[in-house]
């Protein structure tokens, strides 16, 4: 399991493995688990990108887990920087960017089909995200990189990125907002810890999000 750490009270998200749960001289699993992870103590060993390696308990690293989880199902991190881009045959081409109306005039296609990002992130971690999550989480980035790089007039892009660039002041810190401080995903309530999960699951007369933390500790 992949899962970003702070070191220290204030020390900077980095991206951390769990490698393994400890065990004691006679082979005994350390600590002792439970199904309310507040209570869970089993211990694991935890490695740093760097090589060094910390020892964690299981309510902690559930702490870490669901405090990483944005609106998208997505670990929550911060993102360092745009590092690539690419399209594939799903992206529309530059002759088909416009589509007739019934009027006889011309619009420009409303798709991000067949983009994708490379991102880099706080923690070290990198991965591809789709330009329609892009758009939607990190708009003036995006927007900024596409300049930069020039492909602001690709159909996936073009059609949004002026509006974006002529109110980026104004869109700043809504996006932020919007970003970090959603708590439901497709009218899903998303717990942001351990104890927000039992209060979840008791509201909704079942375990789910408590099974989940559960099924994803095992694994490890």
């Amino acid at each position: 399991m992949e899962i970003g750490l702070r070191r220290g009270y204030e020390g900077e998200l980095q991206h951390a493995v769990v490698r393994r749960r400890l065990v004691d001289a006679e082979g005994n699993p350390m600590g002792v688990a439970n199904n309310n992870q507040l209570l869970d103590t089993r211990q694991y060993k935890v490695e740093y990108k760097d090589g060094s390696t910390k020892v964690l308990a299981a309510n902690l690293l559930a702490e870490n887990l669901l405090a990483q989880v944005d609106k998208h199902g997505h670990r929550h991190l911060l993102m360092e920087e745009i590092t690539e881009h690419r399209s594939d045959e799903k992206a529309v081409k530059m002759k088909d960017a416009f589509c007739p109306l019934a009027s006889g005039a011309q619009q420009r296609r409303h798709t991000t089909a067949g983009w994708d990002f490379y991102i880099t992130w706080k923690d070290g971690s990198s991965n591809w995200i789709p330009l329609k999550d892009m758009k939607e989480s990190f708009p003036i980035e995006v927007a900024n990189y596409a300049i930069s790089k020039g492909i602001q007039d690709e159909p996936a892009i073009a059609w949004w990125i002026p509006h974006i660039v002529r109110k980026q002041k104004r869109f700043l810190g809504k996006v932020k907002l919007k970003y970090w401080d959603c708590t439901h995903k497709y009218g899903i309530r998303i717990q942001k810890s351990i104890k927000e999960a039992i209060e979840i699951d008791k509201a909704n007369g079942d375990t789910l999000w408590q099974d989940s933390i559960q099924m994803e500790m095992k694994n490890n």
